[in-house]
């Protein structure tokens, strides 16, 4: 995400590469985090672009694991190489204006909320795209899917939808997140429009 030297699908592969390393409850418990007091701060990493940032913390929020976030992170806190990247706290961005502490707010919340969020399987989504990564999860009757769109341009995928799927897609979908559009063009399919550098969570309602 802050770099743009893998494909989607690269991503992708190797996100699951290293989820299937361990036995499913292992992977459910990792410690994931974007920076830490060892490396550069992750909105340095992305050259200062707030919006790769947000995406970062979507793929953390929404990912399998236990997302841990680097103190100021979530306020936008830039940093280089140490000791940069382990300065004081930034309080004064704490503030109801700062739209990546609100971006972090709303994942988490939506993560508390959503039990296949929390702790549910993980499957990639084939998407034909080298601009957007999805992956659903599920557990128990809970399900969602997650799409990571990294390009500039508005991308519009469509979805093949598990036969399984057919009682949560009853239902209206919509992108948690809200930045998503959700079509259903025919039986069986999804079609998403992703704005710009946007993360979409869809949920059945």
């Amino acid at each position: 995400i802050a770099k743009g030297q893998w494909t989607a699908q690269q991503a992708s592969s190797h996100l699951f590469s290293v989820y299937h390393s361990y036995r499913p409850q292992v992977s459910q418990n990792l410690m994931n985090l974007l920076g830490s007091h060892d490396t550069p701060r992750f909105l340095t990493e992305c050259g200062g672009n707030q919006r790769l940032a947000a995406l970062g913390a979507t793929l953390l929020l929404t990912w399998p694991g236990s997302p841990s976030i680097y103190y100021g992170d979530e306020l936008g806190m830039e940093g280089g190489a140490d000791p940069m990247n382990r300065k004081g706290m930034q309080w004064e961005l704490a503030s109801p204006s700062n739209t990546i502490l609100s971006h972090y707010k709303k994942l988490i919340s939506l993560r508390n909320s959503t039990p296949a969020l929390r702790t549910g399987d993980p499957e990639p989504l084939v998407l034909k795209s080298d601009s957007v990564m999805g992956f659903s999860r599920t557990e128990g009757s809970s399900r969602c899917l997650v799409f990571v769109n990294r390009s500039e341009k508005e991308q519009v995928i469509d979805v093949p939808l598990r036969r399984d799927w057919e009682s949560w897609t009853r239902h209206r979908l919509r992108d948690a997140l809200g930045s998503a559009k959700v079509a259903r063009p025919g039986r069986g399919l999804l079609r998403l429009t992703l704005a710009p550098v946007s993360g979409a969570v869809i949920l059945s309602s």
